[in-house]
């Protein structure tokens, strides 16, 4: 009996984690796919390859207030990324980019927040009027897995730093 409920106690967590209302439209990846395949392009061009890596599953769910998205892991469901659908319509192109890159920094690479601030080469800023001076710079996140959400600005104009930088790519 002590065994029976020792298993149930452990067991039960997992199965009460499911989120809650979560549709069967709204575990459509359809919306997120073609930034999921980002990710594995840029995954690929780092030398760090997650292809197949399909048991991940995003989609609108219900988040707290100041959450864009949150990567879950599902006792049953496996990995989870929920966004927010509101935020998700609010957001330009890039900050959704940013958005879900940061997602599955957590879901795949296993990757925490990292809230430093940092002077980050700014390369495609103004450009240089003198080709031999230093290339702009700007104080910013250190890292696409700073917890606040990445303008869609800063990310366009520096992609290939947070690309690299998430992917442990850079020198």
């Amino acid at each position: 009996m002590f065994l029976r409920i020792l298993i149930l106690a452990l067991l039960l967590p997992g199965l009460m984690s499911c989120g809650r209302g979560i549709t069967a439209a709204e575990a459509d990846r359809g919306n997120f796919e073609p930034y999921f395949q980002k990710f594995e392009a840029y995954s690929a061009d780092m030398g760090r390859p997650t292809f197949g890596d399909d048991a991940i599953s995003i989609q609108f769910g219900f988040l707290k207030e100041n959450e864009a998205g949150r990567c879950e892991w599902h006792f049953f469901k496996g990995r989870v990324v929920l966004i927010d659908h509101d935020k998700w319509e609010a957001f330009d192109e890039e900050s959704r980019e940013a958005l879900i890159l940061h997602e599955l920094g957590h879901c795949i690479l296993r990757r925490e927040h990292d809230e430093h601030v940092a002077t980050i080469p700014d390369v495609r800023g103004a450009a240089a009027k003198d080709p031999d001076a230093p290339p702009p710079t700007f104080v910013g996140p250190k890292s696409i897995m700073n917890p606040t959400s990445l303008q869609g600005t800063i990310f366009r104009r520096n992609h290939d730093y947070y690309v690299k930088e998430l992917f442990g790519a850079l020198p």
